[in-house]
């Protein structure tokens, strides 16, 4: 790619540590030896077989996949922009946070946490570009326990046992270092190729780019879901400034993820009646879209290196030899999945859970200090009261979460205005449950803290307590438990507020086909549908559900022999 064909000063726009680097511009044509996102269309036709509404992880998938077949139309709606270049960089994906390519949710105010928080509201993580979350999570390859698929089964998820979703994980892998089958330690792997982020646009999209039948649009937000009697026809959208409306001759398939997708169905008619009537949006289906949203929540101890031989994340980013090294061997912290020095999944042993397998995860975080001051919602003050005394010495975290959390929330619409933010409403640490797998991960940390190699690098908690927690240092749970009703961080892998399951079931929205229920010609393809949370980043067992989901709906076409 030419430089002039680069934004730079758009690149430079997010605060990267290198920004200001006499070597950014060499950085930005080295990222650009790989595309990182497909040809985009400027205009689309009125009529397409296809419509699938979310260019995320998802959305990317069933494009690529249904536009495999010649027969058929497709138009992918994207309503962010295609991704910044540095994004593709490995190690500095929480930069990306409350930017322009992030739809800047807050949650409502929680009840059960959120003490040292303004308005006690958490940022809620949410993809405003082509790829959504995955151009900016932390690339962690996981694909979750497969007792949860097993449970969907149970649950009513007829085809999405662990032995029917399987194949699937395994078509979307590509591994192909012969040295990891070597490994005696199994470290987590992640969606990086060439040492740099390997997204589902990158890996779905680009490849599919020229094909005929396939258009994608960016900047393009769609409003509503057009019916004639119970058949989906169509979506309205706004694009170029300018209103539009386009027909689906077979299918509108909706992607736009746990918020935006319940959002989209109630502004169209879908959901719970009375929540419905309530801002007079006439009904077109009576269902409890919105419901049993299930996101994690992290809780996090955090702890300071005193060792003047370390930098800080901040000061390794933006250091000119580590620069070159990327661009020249691809190697070094660029390169890496930036902040994840360890991922950890452990069982209570007094846990009897019914699914039988690790309760808590524990994540070691070394961050820089944008993640707590752009990124955490504090109190006016509250971040210089705990980090201010941390400004240039390395710091990180353990954080622990329940790996199945119990608390369960809602989605629900603000207003009728297609641009306002849903209300979120998470419902956090509701169920004591989790509040115990949170303290019971932050006691092992604090364990593992004690252990002679991190004494030896200088590691040692902050010196001042957690705010408002002070009188609590000596009360052991009653601790830990202060610290996570205090705050938690979400890891945007939120799922279930649009639930899959027999059609018999009230609680569901969509039946095992992924078709809305007493609806013709709609599906709902995204982690919306999951009716458990995976024990895992949601990012992989989302691309798994896309394409099973994609074989699902190609089963329904014969295209005409050549």
């Amino acid at each position: 790619m030419d430089i002039s064909n680069i934004n730079i000063a758009h690149e430079r726009m997010y605060p990267l540590p290198f920004a200001n680097s006499s070597l950014f511009t060499t950085l930005l044509l080295a990222l650009a030896s790989q595309k990182i996102a497909p040809k985009i269309s400027t205009t689309f036709k009125n009529e397409y077989d296809y419509i699938v509404v979310g260019g995320g992880s998802e959305g990317s998938v069933v494009a690529n996949r249904l536009s495999e077949l010649p027969c058929v139309s497709v138009l992918l709606l994207e309503a962010g922009q295609t991704p910044p270049l540095v994004t593709d960089i490995p190690g500095v994906s929480r930069f990306f946070y409350n930017s322009d390519i992030d739809w800047r949710y807050k949650t409502t105010p929680q009840k059960h946490t959120g003490n040292a928080l303004d308005n006690k509201q958490i940022f809620w993580p949410a993809g405003k570009v082509l790829g959504g979350i995955s151009i900016y999570n932390d690339l962690i390859y996981s694909r979750g326990a497969m007792k949860v698929y097993d449970e969907w089964a149970k649950q009513g998820c007829k085809g999405w046992g662990s032995k029917d979703v399987f194949p699937y994980f395994m078509k979307l892998e590509d591994n192909k270092d012969p040295e990891f089958l070597n490994n005696g330690f199994y470290d987590f792997q992640g969606t990086i190729r060439n040492s740099q982020r390997c997204s589902p646009p990158k890996a779905y999209l680009v490849p599919a780019e020229d094909r005929t039948n396939l258009d994608i649009v960016t900047s393009a937000y769609v409003k509503k879901i057009t019916f004639e009697g119970d058949r989906a026809t169509g979506v309205v959208l706004d694009y170029g400034g300018s209103e539009h409306t386009v027909k689906a001759k077979r299918e509108v398939i909706v992607s736009a993820g746990s918020a935006k997708t319940p959002q989209l169905l109630m502004l169209s008619g879908i959901g719970p009646k009375d929540h419905l009537q309530e801002l007079n949006i006439p009904i077109v289906a009576d269902l409890p879209v919105g419901n049993n949203l299930q996101s994690f929540a992290i809780s996090p101890l955090n702890y300071q290196i005193n060792n003047p031989n370390m930098q800080t994340v901040e000061q390794r980013l933006a250091d000119d030899n580590n620069i070159k090294m990327y661009v020249r061997e691809r190697k070094g912290i660029l390169a890496s999945s930036e902040i994840i020095s360890v991922v950890s999944f452990l069982k209570d042993l007094n846990d009897t859970n019914e699914y039988d397998f690790p309760n808590y995860e524990m994540y070691f975080l070394e961050f820089p200090l944008i993640v707590p001051r752009n990124q955490t919602n504090f109190k006016p003050g509250v971040f210089e009261e705990v980090f201010g005394a941390y400004k240039d010495t390395p710091i990180f975290l353990c954080g622990a979460m329940p790996t199945q959390p119990k608390s369960k929330g809602t989605v629900r619409l603000q207003s009728t205005d297609p641009h306002a933010q849903p209300l979120i409403d998470p419902n956090y640490l509701a169920d004591p449950t989790d509040v115990q797998a949170i303290v019971n991960g932050l006691k092992t940390c604090q364990q593992i803290l004690l252990t002679e190699p991190l004494r030896k690098i200088g590691a040692k908690a902050f010196d001042k307590p957690n705010p408002g927690c002070a009188d609590l240092v000596n009360e052991g749970d009653k601790y830990y438990e202060c610290i996570a009703r205090g705050a938690v961080l979400p890891i945007s892998h939120a799922v279930g507020t649009a639930k899959m399951g027999d059609p018999s079931d009230p609680t569901t929205v969509v039946d095992p086909l992924l078709k809305v229920k007493g609806l013709k010609g709609l599906r709902i393809v995204d982690g919306s549908t999951m009716p458990i949370i995976p024990s895992a980043n949601s990012n992989i067992p989302e691309i798994m559900l896309a394409e099973k989901a994609s074989d699902l709906i190609k089963q329904t076409v014969q295209c005409p022999a050549a």
